[in-house]
Protein backbone atom coordinates (compact mmCIF):
# COMPACT_ATOMS: atom_id res chain seq x y z
CA UNK A 1 0.00 0.00 0.00
CA UNK A 2 2.84 2.40 0.73
CA UNK A 3 4.10 2.07 -2.83
CA UNK A 4 0.62 2.52 -4.30
CA UNK A 5 -0.14 5.53 -2.10
CA UNK A 6 3.33 6.93 -2.67
CA UNK A 7 2.84 7.57 -6.39
CA UNK A 8 0.81 10.55 -7.48
CA UNK A 9 -0.83 8.62 -10.35
CA UNK A 10 -2.11 5.80 -8.10
CA UNK A 11 -2.70 7.67 -4.84
CA UNK A 12 -6.43 8.17 -5.48
CA UNK A 13 -7.28 4.60 -6.49
CA UNK A 14 -9.60 3.03 -3.89
CA UNK A 15 -8.38 -0.32 -2.54
CA UNK A 16 -10.60 -2.78 -0.69
CA UNK A 17 -9.05 -5.05 1.97
CA UNK A 18 -10.56 -8.53 2.04
CA UNK A 19 -9.14 -10.70 4.81
CA UNK A 20 -9.80 -13.81 6.85
CA UNK A 21 -7.87 -12.45 9.83
CA UNK A 22 -9.92 -11.61 12.89
CA UNK A 23 -7.71 -9.60 15.26
CA UNK A 24 -7.95 -5.83 14.75
CA UNK A 25 -7.66 -6.24 11.00
CA UNK A 26 -9.97 -3.35 10.22
CA UNK A 27 -7.97 -0.86 12.27
CA UNK A 28 -4.73 -2.04 10.70
CA UNK A 29 -6.21 -1.90 7.19
CA UNK A 30 -7.31 1.70 7.76
CA UNK A 31 -3.85 2.60 9.08
CA UNK A 32 -2.26 1.05 6.00
CA UNK A 33 -4.43 3.23 3.74
CA UNK A 34 -7.11 0.85 2.50
CA UNK A 35 -10.33 2.57 1.44
CA UNK A 36 -12.67 -0.15 2.72
CA UNK A 37 -12.53 -3.42 4.64
CA UNK A 38 -14.39 -6.73 4.48
CA UNK A 39 -13.82 -9.86 6.54
CA UNK A 40 -14.11 -13.30 4.89
CA UNK A 41 -16.35 -15.06 4.45
CA UNK A 42 -18.55 -12.23 3.28
CA UNK A 43 -21.85 -12.27 1.49
CA UNK A 44 -21.74 -11.16 -2.17
CA UNK A 45 -24.14 -8.29 -1.46
CA UNK A 46 -21.67 -6.81 1.08
CA UNK A 47 -18.88 -6.92 -1.50
CA UNK A 48 -21.13 -5.32 -4.12
CA UNK A 49 -22.17 -2.61 -1.67
CA UNK A 50 -18.54 -1.69 -0.99
CA UNK A 51 -17.60 -1.76 -4.67
CA UNK A 52 -20.54 0.49 -5.59
CA UNK A 53 -19.26 3.10 -3.14
CA UNK A 54 -16.20 3.61 -5.34
CA UNK A 55 -17.54 3.04 -8.85
CA UNK A 56 -18.66 6.08 -10.85
CA UNK A 57 -22.40 6.27 -11.42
Amino acid sequence: MRVLRGHERTRGIPVLALTGAMLDSEGRAREEGFSAFLRKPCLPQYLLHELRRFLPT
